[in-house]
């Protein structure tokens, strides 16, 4: 063994020996999150805009006044139920479609690429005032304020087998094997130094132990771990993670810091590390997911899009309603009141679309989270199967927003022209 591996060799664990241990796996329900909550915002707050400044053009509410028979808040709604209907039945997922991109190589690029990307990590690397702070806000703007975050979802499933516990409440181990590069041991001691730092600061963790370091010989290497010189050939670690249970074990694989520190841990690897939890998930549209209760995974299949359509109308309708009672008084404050029209309008909607996106949706959805995930079946005919679902052809969803924005520009132009 090399010097390098013997200077590394200080943690053996007495409290372990014996035991057999198990990958580890998650449990079953996979918590898979959402984009973003403020990519999802920005798409919203862009579409929502496009849409208001078209029909606040062709002047849509007055005409949907019929000649008086309707009042003001009345023909409102009606303007935001037909313009949410066409966001989220056809604008939405033309905007997906149309600014994504693939190559031949299959890499994707665009709006959806963007919308799966993983959660930001840099301001987790380092433990400082600055970043700690940068931490919180960046936190607030992906996943939303934690005081709106669903209440724990209370089951009756056991333990995975494999944990040998009374209501998940003794000690679990995990242990995790890592085949590091010969010639980064000595960033890999550092490496390890930081994750023992950081657990010392997460709850229910009671320590990190290592195994010594040894040269690999790992039979699944076969040929090449014969021919690899003393130079190449990886060393293996084995850490074991002690956790009060098996929730406590869970909450440390998800925690951002972690993920930060498997980033770093990443280039030192011969290899992948044993312990590597990937999940694909076609996205369904910004309004579905803005509509994933606040803390939850997202469900199995997407809620069906009359209901999206419909909690997000009243969700719009409502956050509207609630800003002309505040919003006066800021836009002259700022001074805004005075500018042009469009101006205002960009305000109150950036404000209206975050109040929906990060308040009014999580708090709609303490109450109708249920109604909206509940599921009786799949409905086979039409128009029920569309509604559900959305139009299948591409095309349908370009004849419906062509009739609503191309008819706004024709009342546009007949307006001033007439």
């Amino acid at each position: 063994m090399s010097s390098q591996a013997a200077n590394l060799d200080r943690s053996v664990p007495s409290a372990t020996d014996g035991k057999q241990f198990v990958d580890y796996i998650r449990s079953p329900e996979v918590k898979v999150l959402p984009p973003a909550k403020y990519k999802l915002w920005f798409i919203v707050f862009v579409l929502v805009y496009f849409a208001s400044w078209v029909s606040a053009e062709a002047k849509l509410r007055e005409f949907l006044e019929f000649n008086g028979g309707l009042s003001f808040h009345a023909s409102l709604f009606l303007q935001l139920a037909i313009t949410v209907f066409v966001l989220v039945y056809a604008a939405i997922d033309l905007f997906q479609t149309c600014l994504t991109f693939q190559t031949k190589d299959g890499k994707l690029y665009g709006v959806v690429a963007w919308l799966k990307q993983p959660r930001a990590r840099w301001m987790y690397r380092h433990e400082n005032f600055f970043f700690e702070t940068a931490a919180r806000i960046v936190h607030i703007l992906e996943d939303g304020f934690a005081m709106l975050d669903a209440p724990p979802v209370k089951t009756m499933s056991k333990a995975p087998q494999q944990f040998d516990c009374q209501d998940g409440a003794c000690q679990t181990t995990l242990k995790i094997e890592h085949r590091i590069k010969n010639d980064r041991l000595d960033d890999y001691g550092k490496w390890v130094e930081r994750i023992r730092k950081s657990i010392k600061q997460f709850n229910g963790i009671d320590g990190v132990e290592r195994e010594e370091i040894r040269e690999d010989s790992d039979e699944e290497e076969g040929a090449h771990a014969e021919e690899a010189t003393a130079k190449d050939k990886p060393y293996l670690a084995v850490i074991y993670v002690k956790c009060k249970n098996i929730d406590y074990l869970n909450d440390w694989m998800m925690c951002p810091r972690r993920k930060a520190l498997m980033d770093q841990l990443e280039p030192l690897l011969s290899r992948p590390d044993v312990v590597q939890i990937e999940k694909d998930r076609d996205l369904p549209d910004a309004f579905s997911d803005l509509l994933t209760r606040q803390g939850n995974s997202v469900p199995k299949s997407p809620p069906r899009k009359w209901k999206v359509w419909w909690l997000t109308l009243l969700a719009l309708y409502v956050t509207i309603r609630w800003s002309m009672s505040f919003l006066p008084y800021y836009m002259d404050l700022w001074g805004v009141s005075d500018q042009d029209i469009r101006l205002q309008r960009l305000v109150e909607l950036f404000i209206v679309t975050f109040l929906v996106s990060y308040v009014m949706a999580p708090l709609f959805l303490f109450l109708f989270d249920h109604w909206l995930q509940q599921d009786f079946g799949q409905n086979k005919h039409q128009p029920w199967k569309c509604a559900d679902r959305g139009f299948e052809s591409i095309w349908l969803k370009v004849a419906l927003a062509f009739a609503f924005y191309g008819g706004c520009v024709i009342a546009i132009l007949v307006k001033r022209y007439a």
